[in-house]
């Protein structure tokens, strides 16, 4: 990887006319960090490589050893602690299996197109006409992206872990897989989701993106690469249209100074979490950035306990770290492999979780 990263790259710069000083400026690096990439004495961070992919418009693997896999480099990521590390690797074994279940059953994900809109808010809207979705807001975001190609992993990663997301794509099998951190509220997921969907659509090839916290918060997005804030704009719009936001104002609020129960009740109304509600109400300027902020410091557990007593639901069982939640089309492969005779029914069950004996009884019926 070093001598095939630092000989492309320095031809870049030097067809590109330019002094490893001036590339390091252009791409906001030091003039010894770039000396040390192209002599191989530094292996680049993800978001080092995407900076000099962007800047040179090529796609991350242009930069790679022809063997080097999505996953091994999303491994050498210096900011992934050795517990992350670990989960990642049974996120690569699931993704294994779960290719290995699409081959079996000739069930292949049918692509989604690959976009150049230059507007998220275009973007989401062509993607919600393609998919006939309508004004209304998405109902099962996780099946709806698998079936259209982004294979989603939903993984306890821990909430101690500032990961959210990561998007990778294998490009020997020209397959796309999201990794969710399910340890999250189950709307931020969501939000997830929807973001690592616009990465799906327009940053396909750009290698593995790991998304932090950060992404749910507005006013930190500018500190991270376009395609960061690309993607939350995306996901907002593509999760409910701006105009039919309007409209549930004007039909369910009908005022103009929203309260935090207001914020509330969106959010119950819409499965869209908080911190997504008020971006989108920031975006289209019914609240101010001043009143943003101020909402985005309130206890919404404790508000919607008060606010919505005889509602709220019971608390989940909190899931193991490492465990990962299958899929509605991961369950729906497995059970067809196993009905094609492709796989054992103990097989199956272990990939379900389901006892032998049950899953042997239902497929009787």
């Amino acid at each position: 990887m070093k001598s095939i990263l630092g000989k492309r790259l320095r031809q870049l710069r030097e067809e590109a006319n330019l002094s490893q000083s001036d590339l390091a400026r252009a791409v906001g690096l030091s003039h010894e960090h770039i000396w040390n990439l192209e002599h191989g004495k530094r292996q680049p961070s993800l978001e080092t490589l995407a900076k000099l992919a962007d800047f040179f418009n090529k796609d991350v693997s242009f930069f790679l050893a022809e063997k080097e896999a999505a996953f091994s480099l999303l491994l050498k990521e210096k900011s992934l602690n050795r517990k992350v590390r670990t989960y990642l690797r049974h996120f690569k074994s699931y993704a294994e299996i779960y290719l290995r279940l699409e081959s079996l059953t000739g069930l292949k994900a049918t692509p989604a197109p690959i976009y150049q809109t230059p507007s998220p808010d275009q973007l989401a809207h062509e993607e919600r006409q393609r998919l006939q979705l309508g004004t209304d807001p998405v109902g099962d975001i996780f099946s709806l992206l698998e079936i259209n190609g982004l294979r989603l992993v939903r993984q306890a990663l821990g909430k101690d872990t500032d990961i959210v997301g990561i998007f990778i794509f294998f490009d020997q099998e020209q397959a796309a897989f999201g990794l969710i951190n399910a340890s999250l509220p189950e709307e931020d997921q969501v939000v997830e989701a929807a973001h690592l969907y616009s990465h799906y659509l327009k940053d396909r090839f750009g290698g593995p993106l790991i998304d932090n916290s950060d992404v749910f918060l507005d006013y930190y997005l500018s500190l991270y690469h376009p395609r960061e804030k690309f993607a939350q704009e995306f996901a907002l719009a593509f999760l409910l249209p701006p105009t039919k936001l309007q409209e549930i104002l004007e039909r369910e609020i009908k005022k103009s100074i929203l309260h935090y129960e207001d914020i509330l009740y969106l959010h119950r109304l819409l499965k869209i979490s908080i911190k997504a509600i008020l971006s989108m109400l920031l975006r289209q300027e019914i609240i101010s950035p001043t009143r943003y902020k101020t909402f985005l410091k309130f206890d919404s557990e404790k508000g919607e306990k008060l606010c919505f007593k005889d509602l709220f639901p019971p608390s989940k069982g909190k899931l193991k770290r490492g465990q990962i939640i299958n899929s509605d089309r991961f369950c729906r492969l497995a059970i067809e492999a196993l009905r094609k005779k492709k796989i054992t029914t103990e097989e199956a069950a272990d990939l379900l979780h389901s006892d032998v004996n049950e899953l042997s009884a239902w497929l009787a019926i």
